[in-house]
C-alpha cells in the first residue's frame, strides 16, 4: 500500500538522473490491519524508477571536532533491499539506467556487521577520505542547482558516495587477503 505522496526537494542522488524531478511517499506493507513495514520511497528520474529510499550512514566524528560525512546505503539482507530488488524491472532499459545511476553513489553492504566494520575502517583512515574528496571536487562535473551552496552540497554527497564505494572495494580486498593468510 502506498500513501502520503508528495514532491520534495530531491536528494543528492536525484541529480545523477536525466530528470532530477523526484517524488516521495510512504510504502506500507500490511497483513490485514497489521502494519508489517513502513518506509519512505522515492520515484526518481521523472517517474522512471521507484525504490525505497536508501538509508543515511555517517562516518567521521564531528562531536570530537573532526569532520563528519553522510552517505546513503542499502544492506543486502534487509527488507529495504529486498523491496528495492522486488520493485526493480530489469527488462525496462530506462529503469535499469536510472538504477545504475543511483547505485553510483549508494553503498551496498552484505550485512550490518560489514557496515559497522567498514565505518570503523573509514574512521581509522578518515584523512584518506578527506584528501580524495578534495581531489574529486577539483575535477567534478558541473551540476545544476538553485545556488552555489546547494550545488556544493550535492557535489560533495555524490563525491563522498563514489569515494566510499571505491574504499569499500579496497576494504573487501584487504579483508579477503587478510582472511586467506
Amino acid at each position: 500500500m502506498v500513501g502520503a505522496e508528495g514532491v520534495g526537494y530531491p536528494e543528492f542522488y536525484s541529480h545523477l538522473m536525466d530528470n532530477e524531478s523526484t517524488s516521495y511517499g510512504i510504502l506500507t506493507l500490511k497483513y490485514f490491519e497489521t502494519e508489517l513495514y513502513s518506509k519512505q520511497y522515492a520515484v526518481l528520474d521523472g517517474g522512471r524508477y521507484f525504490t525505497p529510499t536508501p538509508t543515511w550512514g555517517n562516518v567521521g566524528n564531528r562531536w570530537k571536532g573532526g569532520s563528519s560525512y553522510g552517505y546513503k546505503f542499502f544492506i543486502l539482507d534487509s527488507l529495504d533491499y529486498v523491496l528495492h530488488q522486488f520493485l526493480y524491472q530489469e527488462e525496462n532499459e530506462e529503469e535499469r539506467w536510472a538504477r545504475d545511476r543511483l547505485l553510483r553513489c549508494v553503498l551496498l553492504y552484505k550485512n550490518e556487521l560489514e557496515k559497522n566494520l567498514f565505518e570503523e575502517y573509514v574512521e581509522g583512515n578518515i584523512q584518506l577520505l578527506i584528501e580524495r574528496t578534495a581531489e574529486e571536487k577539483e575535477s567534478s562535473e558541473w551540476l545544476p542547482a538553485e545556488n552555489r551552496h546547494k550545488r556544493e552540497y550535492i557535489q560533495e554527497n555524490i563525491i563522498i558516495g563514489k569515494i566510499l564505494k571505491k574504499l569499500l572495494t579496497t576494504y573487501r580486498k584487504e579483508i579477503g587477503s587478510f582472511g586467506q593468510q
